[in-house]
């Protein structure tokens, strides 16, 4: 049994208009036995967040959940893994019900640390899907194609494959490691997508996603056109990328510092930087139509607010105070 979809070709959910009317546990059986009128069974090829339904001995060799860690989402991510590895088949009781009760899953810092030092992957990297980058597909389309740029152990494609089936998704990554992984249930391959040359891909791909990749490359200028020719006429580019303009970095600056971090908008590894204006002429040049651009934010303070409405006294009239509170900006390109 399977509690979220992830590793799933589908999954039976509960419809939006029904509660769940019961008391006790004599309640919940007849309530569940009502809803589960599906009782086929699904092979999947991997499980990020389970509840489990698997026979005693397997546990027994397996060990159970590992004393590396101590909070949540690493004790199940690294059984996950590990149920994976040793090439267990894992079935989804798409026809069960399973109740919950309601926990917090907690996030602790050496867990990550000891998950990537066990692994050599990166918990919030590697295994996160950008379901809201999904958002903005038709992930329904008959024949669906597509690519991720940087695709890590292919959580967003894995997100795909389960709204369809039938989709054919396609990764690029470098990470040997990641690659391994997200090879089970997706095409990937180590290319420099700032040379791609792939003719058997021309024209292919439905969407190309590249979530927080851009600001990462040498020439996203080049990138983008070699992109745009394995994208359909009429397939669309879906790419976020860090805001500079926004209030933090100018805060700094300020101060005099421009400090990189592990993580954020001046993340250490990043190459290029961009504002709302300069990733969507990047597109165009690429020859690609702006469809749509919205962003993401983090929590402001008063104080925050405060210091950006001084700063957006400062702006010319043809650029939108907005742009301070953006730190991420989400852009959907179509090729024309």
């Amino acid at each position: 049994m399977l509690k979220d979809p992830w590793g799933l070709d589908r999954v039976q959910a509960l419809a939006a208009d029904r509660c769940a009317p019961y008391q006790d546990a004599e309640g919940l059986l007849r309530f569940s036995e009502d809803l589960s009128v599906n009782l086929d069974v699904l092979p999947v090829s991997v499980s990020l967040d389970f509840c489990f339904l698997t026979q005693r001995q397997t546990l027994l060799d397996m060990g159970g959940f590992s004393e590396e860690f101590r909070t949540t989402p690493f004790l199940m991510l690294d059984f996950c893994l590990r149920f994976w590895q040793a090439d267990r088949p894992c079935i989804a009781a798409c026809g069960a019900f399973a109740h919950e009760n309601a926990f917090e899953l907690f996030y602790d810092a050496q867990d990550d640390a000891r998950f990537t030092q066990k692994y050599g992957l990166s918990y919030s990297y590697s295994f996160i899907p950008r379901t809201e980058l999904l958002e903005h597909m038709d992930l329904q389309k008959d024949g669906l194609n597509v690519l991720e740029v940087g695709c890590a152990c292919g959580a967003t494609l894995l997100a795909i494959r389960n709204a369809n089936p039938k989709a054919e998704v396609y990764g690029i990554e470098f990470d040997k490691k990641a690659a391994e992984m997200a090879r089970h249930f997706a095409v990937v391959e180590a290319l420099n997508v700032e040379k791609l040359d792939r003719p058997a891909w021309y024209e292919k791909f439905d969407y190309i996603i590249l979530g927080d990749v851009i600001e990462h490359l040498r020439e996203p200028w080049q990138t983008m056109k070699n992109l745009a020719a394995v994208l359909k006429p009429g397939g669309c580019v879906i790419i976020s990328v860090p805001n500079i303009m926004h209030f933090s970095v100018f805060r700094m600056m300020l101060k005099g510092r421009w400090q990189y971090e592990e993580a954020g908008i001046l993340d250490r590894t990043h190459l290029r930087f961009f504002t709302r204006t300069e990733i969507v002429a990047l597109l165009q040049e690429a020859g690609l139509e702006l469809q749509e651009v919205f962003d993401s934010k983090i929590a402001e303070s008063e104080q925050d607010q405060a210091f950006i409405a001084q700063l957006a006294t400062l702006l010319p009239p043809d650029v939108d105070a907005k742009e301070l509170h953006a730190f991420q900006w989400k852009v959907v390109a179509k090729k024309r």
